[in-house]
């Protein structure tokens, strides 16, 4: 989802939305029209423009439940940036779609439908984890200072359409947070 930018903005974006002009959005145009050389050997072709990937072990989710299972939690910058996620179990679906499903073909989002923000994602983690939330939110220049760059990734974020793929027949298993965060850190569900 990186395609459309590192920015936080009121638009929802749509797989026909352009690219960003920014670095990750220069990428991600790149891989796309590398993937697009399938297309021109008539192979079917299907991207897969993913959200923030929530696993039990590694990414985004270990990183932040850390300092809330100790009762620190935070939201990170201001938190009003919105943060397009899928449950892993979700993703995998959607790349058997892809496979399976002769009639998909172009750019497709993967990320659970509804929109939350890092500010919402944070309290939702605390409440799952039976943790409080009050602690202020982390300032932008200390996540700048620690992660630099890649700090763009953390500090901004936009909102992004799931409605592509649920109109190709996906039905989502994890389509609302808390219900994904309760499977994945407290295996209920």
């Amino acid at each position: 989802i990186s395609y459309y930018g590192t920015i936080t903005s009121d638009k929802v974006f749509v797989e026909s939305d352009p690219p960003a002009n920014d670095f990750l959005g220069k990428v991600c145009q790149n891989w796309e029209q590398m993937a697009g050389k399938f297309e021109e050997s008539g192979i079917r072709t299907v991207k897969i423009r993913t959200g923030i990937v929530l696993t039990k072990k590694s990414g985004v989710l270990a990183r932040t439940a850390i300092p809330t299972r100790f009762g620190i939690g935070s939201a990170l910058g201001n938190g009003k940036q919105y943060m397009p996620w899928i449950h892993i179990d979700d993703l995998c679906d959607i790349y058997i779609k892809a496979i399976e499903d002769s009639i998909m073909t172009g750019a497709y989002n993967a990320v659970a439908p509804g929109h939350i923000t890092n500010r919402v994602f944070m309290s939702t983690t605390a409440k799952v984890l039976g943790k409080p939330f009050f602690f202020p939110a982390v300032p932008s220049f200390l996540m700048k200072m620690l992660f630099g760059q890649m700090s763009e990734i953390i500090l901004y974020g936009s909102r992004v359409s799931a409605e592509k793929i649920i109109s190709a027949g996906y039905s989502f298993k994890f389509p609302d947070l808390e219900n994904a965060l309760k499977n994945l850190l407290t295996n209920k569900l």
